[in-house]
């Protein structure tokens, strides 16, 4: 006959519970721990970024003085012989503006004289003396805008030069002029040109992603030279 074994009581059965309990909650603590040691490693990997904003740039235009350089020219009639020649078939037209001539201070050949035919437009013609051309040039402004000068043809538009610099062959564009007194007019003497550039210097920012620089930026205006001619009878 075989002796009874001792049954187990609930006693035990509570003992094994406890312990799966336990090793259960021990595994949750320990997920939690290094669930949060993870996070504070990713808490602590993120850093405060602090945005940085460039100062803007800022360009200076630098605009410098520009002087204008005048230059005064004297143009002296007294050396010119004129000779008036009616090319415009008014009768007395070339008679008053050798005249009209003599009272501004130049000087003339009398008399008058018919040029050798009739032109439409009045052309004042020098010879090959030294300052001739300038005169030349100086004796049409008297006698109104548009009006030529021109070197002295080898056929003379004359019969002689009877000693004469410069011959004004009147045309018929201003033949009525002439006889009418209304030529010539002595030109008023040129303006004296001035010029003054003001030199101002305006900064203006520009925006930028690079580090504020100052750039200047020299703007170099060029001189320019004026001639002015002063007529002297």
């Amino acid at each position: 006959m075989q002796p009874k074994r001792p049954r187990q009581g609930s006693g035990g059965r509570s003992a094994a519970g406890r312990s799966i309990i336990i090793v259960a909650v021990a595994v949750i603590l320990g997920l939690l721990i290094l669930n949060r040691g993870f996070g504070d490693d990713s808490a602590g990997s993120t850093g405060s970024t602090t945005a940085t904003t460039a100062k803007p740039a800022s360009t200076t235009a630098t605009v410098t003085t520009t002087t204008i350089a005048t230059t005064t020219t004297t143009v002296s009639l007294a050396t010119a012989t004129v000779l008036v020649a009616n090319g415009a078939g008014v009768k007395g037209a070339a008679g008053k503006l050798t005249d009209n001539l003599a009272v501004l201070g130049i000087k003339v050949i009398r008399p008058a004289v018919d040029a050798k035919s009739q032109q439409a437009a009045t052309v004042v013609y020098f010879v090959a003396n030294p300052g001739a051309d300038a005169q030349a040039k100086v004796l049409a402004t008297y006698l109104g805008a548009g009006v030529q000068s021109a070197a002295m043809p080898a056929v003379l538009p004359v019969a002689a030069l009877a000693g004469a610099t410069h011959v004004i062959v009147l045309g018929t564009d201003l033949g009525n002029q002439a006889v009418n007194g209304q030529i010539p007019k002595k030109p008023a003497d040129p303006a004296t040109p001035t010029a003054a550039t003001a030199a101002t210097a305006a900064t203006i920012p520009q925006p930028s992603a690079a580090p504020a620089t100052a750039t200047t930026k020299a703007t170099t205006a060029t001189t320019k030279a004026a001639t002015a001619t002063t007529v002297k009878a």
